[in-house]
């Protein structure tokens, strides 16, 4: 009869966690997707009122459809803290099996666990023979950049993949990275990927949200990978 290891039962919950952590953020990346897909929606987001300014409701939006937006995405940011908080004692546990089995040192494991489930977007591998590497990916597109607009004075381009925005790496916290830029004046750091004939290249670029003569405070589209 095979028996089950502890490191490969610790294995499989790891895995687990992750497809359950993939779907939680894609599912908040499509509803951030509903909050940024027009003017009007932007306006009221995740936060803003549904009244006009005479007190009535909004005739150009699906009331429905933001506050059950809302209602959701509340309860997805709850489940991805349990999701995160469980990755981290997986994790935990694995290294801790990997220690007792002397395939793994203590200053191995401090450095794998704190750049495995320091951001809720790390993308964390696990291949089959057990060894957890992370590494950053894009999470957004970059499309539909106006002529003159914040975007196109900081560089992007039609097709950039965001990697990382103002410290950022998942859409759904591009909208308050952006509004408290542009309320202070200040710029945002982005690292992009940028198709090349040959593959990609990565390129930083400065980004200064801001009111100008187009909509939005980019003046392009974001929407998910």
């Amino acid at each position: 009869m095979m028996t089950v290891s502890s490191d490969d039962e610790a294995m499989a919950e790891i895995r687990h966690l992750m497809v359950r952590k993939d779907a939680i953020e894609k599912e908040i990346d499509q509803i951030w997707a509903v909050f940024n897909s027009s003017s009007a929606y932007q306006q009221v987001g995740r936060n803003g009122s549904l009244l006009d300014s005479e007190g009535f409701p909004r005739g150009d939006i699906d009331h429905y459809l933001i506050t059950s937006s809302r209602q959701r995405l509340t309860r997805l940011e709850n489940d991805l803290k349990e999701v995160m908080n469980s990755l981290e004692k997986g994790l935990e546990s694995l290294h801790q099996i990997a220690r007792d089995t002397g395939t793994i040192t203590k200053g191995e494991r401090s450095n794998n666990t704190s750049n495995g489930v320091s951001s809720s977007r790390r993308h964390i591998n696990v291949p089959n023979d057990g060894v957890i590497m992370t590494s950053d990916h894009p999470f957004a597109c970059v499309s539909e950049v106006a002529p003159g607009s914040p975007a196109a004075e900081a560089g992007l381009l039609d097709g950039d993949r965001i990697v990382d925005f103002g410290g950022a790496k998942r859409l759904g916290d591009l909208p308050s990275r952006v509004q408290t830029a542009a309320s202070s004046d200040s710029s945002l750091f982005v690292e992009i990927q940028r198709p090349t004939l040959d593959g990609f290249r990565i390129v930083k670029v400065e980004l200064r949200p801001r009111e100008w003569s187009g909509r939005g405070l980019l003046g392009c589209l974001v929407t998910p990978l």
